[in-house]
């Protein structure tokens, strides 16, 4: 994802970690893994914004564990806003 792609969910999300919204987000992470879904890991509703704290565990527990908790945490966000 080009670094406006980046900048464009940062915003969407206003710079809110998405597991902890009381953080900044410093980066963006794939809901699933690149691994499985290798052909558009890339694309909006699978990335969501993260801060470094919460990117390093969701690497340090495995990503693969992070799939249902990060979707639940991205749609409770769109429903609200």
């Amino acid at each position: 994802m080009s670094p406006q792609g980046v900048n464009l969910i940062l915003d969407f999300y206003k710079y809110r970690c998405i597991v902890n919204p009381s953080h900044e987000a410093v980066t963006v992470h794939e809901i699933v893994p690149k691994s499985q879904r290798p052909d558009n890991w890339w694309e909006f509703d699978n990335r969501v914004p993260v801060c470094a704290s919460c990117h390093d565990k969701i690497h340090r527990e495995g990503a693969s564990n992070w799939v249902d908790r990060l979707t639940e945490l991205r749609d409770d966000f769109l429903e609200k806003w």
